[in-house]
């Protein structure tokens, strides 16, 4: 008997872990989930909100993936003690985000042309057609970096999730050429 009920509470006990795990995995934020199945919800809200209803432009914007890798590494030698580019450590949470960027590991995510505003049109290949690109966008707590280009410069706009629920531009590092 002793045996029979020392089972079932071993028995209960792996349930209850089990489902703990299951709840924990489930409530992380779909930001910090990089499993390669495509860009996560979180990604597309923010490239709606940006380049979609909320925009005040309308003309072509270029999705186009690059490796974050190459571009994060580029950005990164721009941070000095007091900030990077034209964004301010003022604010210990932005700093923090920024240094995530070299923790998290990336890859390459099929992109949902369905998922995201009309304005957005993906190149699969490199491609030098005039006007703005744009790579996977990167978020990180409440902030989200994204590379952008055109032909006279590259940079990395970064972005803050506000409190109204809407995505506001907070600040930029310039990679190379001019604005």
């Amino acid at each position: 008997m002793k045996q029979r009920v020392r089972n079932a509470i071993s028995i209960i006990c792996k349930f209850i872990l089990i489902l703990v795990s299951l709840i924990f995995s489930l409530s992380l934020n779909a930001q910090d989930i990089d499993n390669g199945e495509g860009l996560s919800c979180a990604q597309y809200e923010f490239l709606n909100d940006v380049f979609g209803k909320y925009s005040d432009k309308q003309e072509k914007v270029y999705y186009q993936p690059k490796n974050p890798e190459i571009w994060i590494n580029e950005f990164l030698t721009f941070k000095s003690d007091i900030g990077i580019g034209t964004c301010i450590f003022n604010e210990g949470s932005l700093e923090e985000a920024i240094e995530g960027l070299n923790k998290k590991e990336f890859l390459t995510k099929p992109y949902e042309r369905k998922k995201s505003p009309k304005r957005l049109k993906p190149l699969k290949e490199p491609s030098e057609r005039s006007g703005l690109h744009i790579s996977e966008p990167i978020i990180i707590d409440s902030y989200c970096f994204l590379f952008i280009w055109e032909k006279s410069y590259k940079a990395v706009e970064i972005y803050h999730f506000e409190v109204d629920d809407h995505w506001k531009f907070k600040c930029f590092a310039l990679l190379s050429g001019e604005l």
